[in-house]
């Protein structure tokens, strides 16, 4: 019911239905749903442009992912984190959850999990206005893309760098 009103922009209605859904993930220990659950809180704090809520629910998906175990996710939220500083113009903390993303995806197996955090590493560093690390983490990026045969994400992480080297 909760996608069904979010779906409908009908969003007072949407949190009610996620609300009720929470406290039952919650209950019964289903760590990971509740942790989407507080992700999609975020998502909608973000969409009314209310970005200190969006973080605070992030921020609180944050130990539920921890218990669930679920490092390839705890990892990608803490990207989410880091976007949400980015946007409230909080680069040195955006920075610090960066780096802790980098450092987890380091030690997941998954590689489509490094190459995502590394070009969002990237992101976040064009946008502070650090060119050269912008460009480190994109080439890395971009090699284990290549190899995971994501030819659209290639010639989007292509184009940032060419835009890069060309400034």
């Amino acid at each position: 019911m909760g996608f069904a009103y979010q779906r409908m922009e009908e969003l007072e209605r949407a949190k009610n239905h996620f609300g009720q859904a929470l406290e039952i993930w919650e209950k019964t220990g289903d760590w990971r749903s509740a942790a989407f659950t507080r992700i999609i809180f975020g998502v909608m704090a973000k969409k009314q442009n209310d970005l200190e809520k969006g973080l605070q629910e992030d921020l609180a998906a944050q130990p539920l992912w921890e218990k669930a175990g679920d490092l390839p996710e705890y990892t990608q939220n803490l990207v989410r984190i880091g976007n949400d500083y980015i946007k409230l113009q909080n680069n040195t903390e955006a920075l610090k959850y960066f780096e802790q993303a980098l450092e987890n995806s380091r030690r997941l197996e998954r590689k489509s999990i490094q190459a995502y955090v590394l070009s969002e590493c990237g992101n976040a560093q064009a946008t502070v206005g650090n060119k050269d690390e912008a460009l480190k983490f994109y080439k890395q990026s971009l090699d284990l893309w290549k190899n995971l045969k994501q030819d659209k994400v290639v010639a989007n992480l292509e184009e940032k760098i060419a835009k890069l080297e060309a400034n």
